[in-house]
Order: C-alpha cells, then structure tokens, then sequence
C-alpha cells in the first residue's frame, strides 16, 4: 500500500493537468485520475489507464467526488491522498469541504479559505494591491461611469446565487449596451482597459519561506483575454517588477502556486490585472525551461525525497495549436501580442507529444472536419472548384466530392499574363476561394473575395484565419453590385470568372431578360471603373441552361467578336487563352488558327475562352 496517492481532476485545465501528469510520471509517483465525463479528452492520451473513476455530474457535488473517491480507495490503496489544485471551481469546493475532506484522510494542500479567496477574488486582491502602492488599472465608480475600452471583473468568483462569471472585455458603445442587458452590474467592478504585452509571473512560495520564481511573456491567447496559445520565458521574474509581490505574499504568510498576470503599459509599468493561486493553462512551458514548479509542490508535500534543480537555459516555447482552431472554428481571430509563426511553434505543442498525439490529432481533425463541412454545403456551386493548394495539407482532398474546371490550368496561364506579386486582387464570385488563395499565395498584397453564398464565404474565412491569411484576405459575404461601387473598390486586378452569364438568376435583376448579352457587357464595362485589369470568363448559356444559348453556333469565335466589339470603348484585350488537349492533360494557350475551332471533345467548360483585359478608362 502506498503511503500517499495523488488524485488529479481531469477534464479542466486540462493542459496544466497534462503537465502536472508529465511531472508525476518522470517521478514515478503513485496517481490516480478522476475524469470528468466519459468525454474528458484524458481517454485519449496514455493516462487513459490510470482513471479510475467518472464522475456522474457537471457540478461539482459531494455525493458525487465521495463515490469516485472511494473508486479511488479500491484502486489504489493508500494510507493517505492528496488532491491536486488544478482549476478554481476544484479548489474552492475543496475549501468549503475542507473538513470533511480531511476525516476521509484527503489532504488540500491550499492556504486558508480567506486567504485563498484574499488572493483570487479580483476585487479584493486588486484593493491589496493598491494598499501596497503596487500599480492596478484605474477604477470607474459604476457601469454607466465606466468609458469604452474598459473591462468589467467580477466582485467574487461566485456571486450571492452561487453562479461564476469571466471577465467581460467591454470595446464598444454596442458591447457596453450588450453587457448592461445581460448581466446584472452590482456583480461586478469596472477598470480601464491597459493596453500593452502581458506577461505572467509565476511563483512557488515554499514552507520553508523560499520563493521560486519564473516569468513568461504571452505571444499569443484566445480573444476576451481567455486561454494563452503562445508564450516563450521571460525574465521580468528577476527584475524590480517582481519584488513586491515576492513580499506581499510572504508578508501573508502565503503558500503554494501562485500566478500574477502584469501588463506593461506604453510608460513601462507593469500593471497588475489578476492573480490565481492554482495550476495555469501554459504550465508546460515552466516544465520544459527545467524550472519546474511542480517538482517544488511535490517536495514541500513530501513526494519527493530532494529538493529540485533548477535549470538556468530558459529557451523554449508555448504552444497550444487548438486553441487557435478552437477561436477560428467559432469564427473570431486569436489576439497575437507579438508576431509568431504556428509552423516554428508546432514543435512545441502542448499535445504534439507521444503521450497526447491523439488529442492533438483531434484537434487537427475538428478544425478540418469544420472546413470539409462547410466546403460541402449543398449549392447550385458546391464541390465547383479545386482545394487550394495552401488547404491540402490539412484536408485530404480525397475526401471531397470535387468537380473541378481546371482551376489549376487556368491558374497557370493567368499568372503567366499578369504579375499578382504586390496587387490588389478582387475576386468576384469566389467559389470557394481557389483563386483568392492562390492570388495570396502568388504575392498578393490584398485578396478582396466576394461570394453571395454564405457557406461559401464561411468556408473562405474559416480557411483564411486557420492558415493566418485574414491580414490579406478580406471576405465579403455579398454580391457584388455592378451598378453601385465605390473608390474603396479600386484595385489592380479583378477575377471575373464564369458569373456574368447567371445574371439575373443567381443575382442581380435584369431590365429587360431579352437583352441579356447587352447588360453582361454593361456589367463588365462598369468594371474598368475601378481596375486596371480583368481576368473574364463566361458561359455559352445563359444561366447554365442549355435551352437559353447565348451565342447562336456556341463557337468561340462568336465570343470573342462578342466581346472583342463589345468592350472596345473600355477595354484592350490584352490576350485570349483557350484549352487545348495536350498529352497528360489540359493547357491553355494563346489563341491561333488551330485551336480557335469548337471541340466538343473537351465539353463546353473548356470551350470557354479566357480574355486578359487591360482598362481604358
């Protein structure tokens, strides 16, 4: 029988509980998991054998933890446990329960509840810290005071209804507005926003009355100042910025973890904005810089036998890949402090690891299967062109029901008419974005894409903020109006592929529908307005229907006469490509004698032309 077994919670916190779990394991201590549902992401990893019992409720409930405890008992023998204090709702119900707790022979191994609570409550702790001349955000005196930016804190982590609220980031008059509706203003307390680099510093305050101490500086976090993505060390932990908090702590007779987020304003102060006296998100990083505060909560409660080592190299990196897919999967961007590059980071992912690659497989999966989702709404257009080619690392291609129309061939002839490197692109009609990505790709200064069809567009903008594109990528969910634009819609080069013939059908109206072809040339004239060139495709038929042919033959030569006179006033026809058939596939030359000549062979698709157009105007 072991002397003392740890319990671990699992489910919350769950990548600090994945560090700790790395830590125990190193040491070979004696553990034992209690999941949180049958869900909890712990099934996935190597610590899938040591759980032990599965909680049968959300909330945390006596009945419940009793009965997993007693799972625990059978499981492991020990004369004692000892839980660890790994998420702020876990250690509060401990608190509360402390006593009863502790005649089952489980220790908590916390400071007092006042103290814990002194420390943890924003408002109280953030009072302590202005009695001691340490520097806190500036406090309005109620709700209607308060001016935008600013962020509402909850007084207490539980209000009088036992209910736990987040911090609000509060931006805008209409989120100000929002927040007045939906929660009630005497829960909270309201500061000013301090803009500027957060930074943890992050303490163990030993029995002993040692302090060890480490500090990182957070690259990158989920939007409303949630969950760090990013962060590398720092070293702020060693300078004057640390000191009073070294002594304030120890001034209360302090105990255990604990992590003070400061933010440096644009005046170099380093502003206090919370404290948690529990495990934190990005624990892994103290883990694998060798200044492991772990090992030091489990020397003070007599798990480890020496006092640990503390590395002085502090050179690598946080990184949690989800929490990216997670932000973008709910349609938001990630808050990036400083620029990072997820490729560089992915060495350093907190699941890119032996003992959790399923969970980072997951994750990799729930972003792609998002995006297959979306590229496969059922749509008069879906499945219409190519994955692009920045997608396929992510999206098996296989996967999707494409019908492309040689988008690739197209491709390559319109970058050899047209240098995109450092363009403004407008592509209109943008499917599901083939083009934009590749005009990116190309060296695109700015893509617009517009696309009335919101699945479409989804796609496009999901896609664009997973691979970090969105500062080039601007996504319009709309149709574009040819007769109502603006100097905001200049550009260099427009892609106008394949949309003017479903005119008045799958938008736009028509004066008068007998007259078809004279108002796809208005539409397309309106267009060297506002580019220099125009990359255009249309359809024989008018609507995709083969019954409404708009040119009388369906030859090529009809259209290009058709546009050839018809965009004379506005447009110089710079080059016509046609498909032709070449050994291995499908290439698009300029046109000549032999390949101006209809080919039913190739279908009609590729019996469309595509003009390069130079503006006039």
């Amino acid at each position: 029988m072991n002397e003392k077994t740890i319990i671990i919670f699992s489910g919350y916190n769950q990548r600090a509980v994945i560090a700790f779990l790395r830590t125990v394991c190193v040491h070979n201590l004696p553990y034992a998991i209690i999941a949180s549902n049958a869900e909890d992401p712990i099934f996935k990893s190597t610590y899938a054998h040591a759980v032990v019992a599965v909680r049968t409720r959300k909330e945390l409930d006596l009945a419940d933890l009793s009965a997993c405890l007693e799972r625990a008992r059978a499981a492991v023998p020990a004369e004692r446990y000892w839980v660890a204090p790994s998420t702020e709702a876990l250690n509060r119900f401990l608190l509360d329960n402390r006593q009863y707790f502790e005649s089952l022979s489980v220790e908590i191994p916390l400071v007092g509840k006042s103290l814990y609570e002194l420390i943890s409550d924003k408002a109280l702790f953030s009072r302590l810290c202005r009695e001691r001349n340490i520097c806190v955000p500036a406090e309005f005196p109620s709700l209607s005071a308060a001016t935008v930016p600013f962020v509402a804190k909850p007084v207490r982590y539980f209000n009088a209804t036992g209910r736990a609220y987040s911090p609000e980031l509060i931006l805008t008059e209409a989120e100000k507005e929002r927040f007045a509706g939906e929660y009630p203003a005497h829960d909270f307390y309201f500061q000013e926003f301090v803009a500027g680099q957060s930074f943890y510093l992050l303490y163990y305050f030993a029995k002993s009355g040692e302090v060890v101490s480490f500090s990182q500086k957070n690259l990158a976090q989920q939007p409303g100042g949630k969950s760090i993505i990013a962060a590398e060390p720092a070293a702020i932990h060693l300078s004057a910025a640390s000191r009073p908090y070294e002594e304030m702590f120890r001034d209360l007779g302090f105990t255990g973890l604990v992590m003070v987020e400061v933010i440096e304003d644009k005046d170099g102060n380093f502003v206090m904005i919370e404290a948690n006296p529990r495990f934190w998100g990005p624990s892994q990083l103290f883990v694998d810089n060798g200044i492991n505060l772990f090992d030091y909560l489990l020397f003070d409660h007599g798990f480890l036998p020496m006092k640990p080592h503390v590395s002085t190299l502090a050179t690598k990196k946080y990184f949690w890949y989800g929490g990216i897919a997670q932000t973008r999967n709910a349609g938001q961007n990630p808050v990036y402090h400083c620029p990072i590059c997820p490729d560089e980071m992915t060495q350093y992912d907190i699941y890119r690891r032996k003992d959790t690659l399923a969970i980072y497989e997951q994750e990799i999966m729930n972003t792609t299967t998002h995006l297959i989702e979306l590229y496969q709404k059922t749509s008069k257009h879906s499945n219409y062109q190519a994955l692009p080619t920045c997608l396929k690392p992510i999206i098996d291609a296989a996967a999707l029901a494409t019908h492309s129309r040689h988008e690739p061939e197209r491709l390559a002839y319109i970058l050899n008419s047209l240098a995109i490197k450092g363009k403004s692109v407008m592509d209109i009609g943008g499917n599901t974005g083939y083009f934009t990505f590749e005009a990116a790709d190309a060296g695109a200064r700015k893509v617009t894409y517009i696309e009335g069809n919101t699945a479409h567009a989804d796609f496009v903008r999901t896609a664009a903020r997973h691979l970090r594109k969105d500062d080039v990528i601007d996504v319009r969910n709309a149709y574009f109006d040819f007769c109502d634009y603006s100097a905001a819609d200049a550009c260099d080069i427009v892609l106008l592929l394949n949309v003017l013939h479903h005119l008045g059908d799958d938008f736009g109206s028509l004066d008068d529908p007998s007259r078809i072809k004279e108002q796809i040339l208005r539409r397309l004239n309106s267009v060297s307005q506002i580019a220099t060139y125009c990359v255009f495709q249309m359809g024989f038929n008018w609507k995709g229907d083969r019954n409404s042919c708009l040119f009388e033959r369906g030859t090529k030569q009809e259209m290009i006469d058709y546009i050839a006179a018809g965009v004379e006033p506005c447009w110089e026809v710079l080059r016509t490509g046609i498909a032709e058939r070449v050994p291995g596939g499908i290439v698009y030359n300029d046109l000549n004698d032999s390949n101006i000549a209809r080919d039913d062979s190739l279908g009609e698709f590729l019996n469309r032309p595509l003009f390069i157009l130079k503006s006039r105007v």
